[in-house]
């Protein structure tokens, strides 16, 4: 994701406050720049889509890590490409 998609759900409120014409819809500003929110909808649609889980630190990463096996990525939410990505081995 680049600054630019971040930034999309906040500049399509604006533009639509502004009364300016928007041609993204609410919902893919955000999936531009929210995981979770992109995977519903590819869920949604009957497309395939990997595993995944939302944690809430270390101990839940070490839970589903022990369910589905190592090794496991690690990604914040609200980021794309490498920023912020952690392999854990073990």
């Amino acid at each position: 994701m680049s600054e630019r998609d971040a930034a999309q759900p906040t500049v399509r409120a604006i533009a639509e406050a502004l009364g300016v014409a928007v041609t993204v819809s609410a919902e893919a500003a955000l999936c531009s720049s929210d995981k979770t929110a992109f995977r519903t909808v590819v869920k949604s649609l009957g497309l395939p889509c990997y595993a995944s889980e939302v944690v809430d630190g270390a101990d839940d990463v070490r839970g589903h890590a022990t369910s589905w096996g190592y090794p496991v990525v690690v990604k914040p939410g609200d980021s794309s490409g490498s920023k912020g990505v952690s392999v854990v081995a073990s």
